[in-house]
């Protein structure tokens, strides 16, 4: 009988593990194919009005002629954009309208000049990035120091340069430092709209909370993908007690963009009397875990969000302004049954 129920606890402790193993795959995956999928060209889906610069030479150079694939028209437009001068002061920009995830720039020279003498690249540049066109930020390497891209060295290769990391943002400007002959470009922006569900991208040690149920519904039971196991885990976060001190929060390791988050109740109790979930709720957000900040509504009050009226229909709220983060926490103000949530963070 020992041995029966030793090889039982055997067994079920390595069916447990292998589905440990298993979620973490899945978590692993979905990353990955997000980061492989975060590869669309971004100025191609600008209208011309959209790309802008400090100057161009003449009407045929305008900015909207640094898209990547434009050639030249013979007694027509130019193969690239042009500056007005060749200075350090000199820039071209992309207004994408919304934030992107931005991963990198492709850059090539002026298309279509013969002449070895007058062909013309941008050899070295900066990047920098802007959230409504007006406070910009500099792409920085691991020293902190603005960093340097290296260009092209002809008129029509393509040279992709990746970010150190990704960044979010509406706006991004190139500004040459050095070029050949004179400053011409084309550029491309490799980025992907700024919707990933960025907890289950997070490890379990991330999420934490005011308290949990039991050792079934501990923080990290609040993913959104999270789903009752039969004799073991719980379907949701659970909170120790009903009040609303209680709270769930994720660390994303990095400030992130974020725009919404959505909630569902507590999956697989199959009793109507017993289903959990949370009606209203509030949304702070932190940079170091210390100091918090609430979302505020358009009357500056700590804004309410409706949440959810059965345990497993997802529920969007999109907050009224992007913000900035690295730490998001959901605070319920009411709840059906029990305080019990899954959630997630759209953003990137």
């Amino acid at each position: 009988m020992g041995d029966a129920s030793a090889s039982y606890g055997c067994a079920k402790y390595l069916e447990m593990t292998l589905l440990g193993i298993a979620m973490l795959l899945v978590v692993v995956y979905q990353q990955t194919e997000a980061q492989s999928d975060c590869s669309t060209k971004l100025v191609e889906g600008v209208s011309n009005d959209m790309m802008t610069a400090s100057s161009y030479y003449d009407n045929h150079s305008k900015p909207y002629r640094a898209r990547l694939s434009a050639v030249p028209v013979p007694g027509g437009v130019h193969g690239a954009w042009s500056a007005g001068k060749n200075n350090q002061y000199q820039w071209i920009q992309a207004d994408f309208n919304v934030t992107k995830k931005i991963v990198g720039v492709v850059t090539k020279g002026r298309d279509a000049i013969s002449d070895s003498g007058t062909i013309q690249w941008v050899k070295t540049f900066k990047v920098l990035y802007s959230d409504d066109g007006q406070a910009w930020e500099t792409v920085k390497g691991e020293s902190g120091d603005a960093m340097v891209f290296n260009g092209n060295t002809d008129q029509n290769t393509e040279v992709t340069n990746n970010l150190p990391q990704p960044i979010s943002a509406r706006f991004l400007r190139i500004k040459p430092l050095t070029w050949h002959a004179y400053m011409s470009m084309r550029f491309d922006v490799i980025g992907c709209e700024c919707s990933g569900m960025l907890v289950e991208g997070v490890s379990n040690d991330m999420m934490t909370a005011s308290s949990y149920y039991d050792n079934h519904s501990k923080p990290y039971r609040a993913r959104l993908s999270a789903v009752k196991i039969p004799g073991g885990l719980h379907g949701a976060w659970s909170a120790k007690k009903n009040n609303q001190q209680q709270w769930i929060q994720s660390d994303f390791g990095v400030a992130k963009k974020i725009f919404g988050v959505v909630t569902k109740g507590r999956n697989g109790i199959s009793d109507s009397g017993t289903k959990q979930w949370v009606k209203t709720f509030n949304v702070l957000y932190s940079n170091d875990g210390l100091v918090w900040e609430t979302v505020k509504d358009a009357d500056d009050n700590d804004l309410v969000f409706i949440g959810n009226t059965d345990q497993d229909t997802p529920v969007t709220n999109m907050l009224p302004q992007p913000l900035n983060a690295r730490f998001l926490r959901i605070k319920p103000l009411t709840w059906h049954r029990y305080m019990s949530i899954r959630f997630d963070v759209i953003g990137c």
